[in-house]
């Protein structure tokens, strides 16, 4: 199913395989450096909204991210 997709759009595996890694490297990444814009931008609100409270939380019992 996912290569009759892949075809019918003319799309590479390789690049939507390579644009998930950016995605993924750029959310761990902001994680890190506590970068809102770019977490509440390129994920999910809810998702992004929870890490944040987390992180935020981590950072007050003295955890470092």
């Amino acid at each position: 199913m996912g290569d009759r997709i892949f075809s019918y759009h003319k799309v590479p595996k390789d690049f939507v395989i390579s644009h998930f890694n950016k995605i993924y490297s750029g959310a761990l990444y902001s994680m890190a450096a506590r970068d809102e814009e770019f977490l509440t931008e390129y994920l999910e609100k809810n998702f992004s909204e929870r890490l944040l409270k987390s992180l935020s939380e981590l950072s007050k019992q003295g955890y470092m991210v």
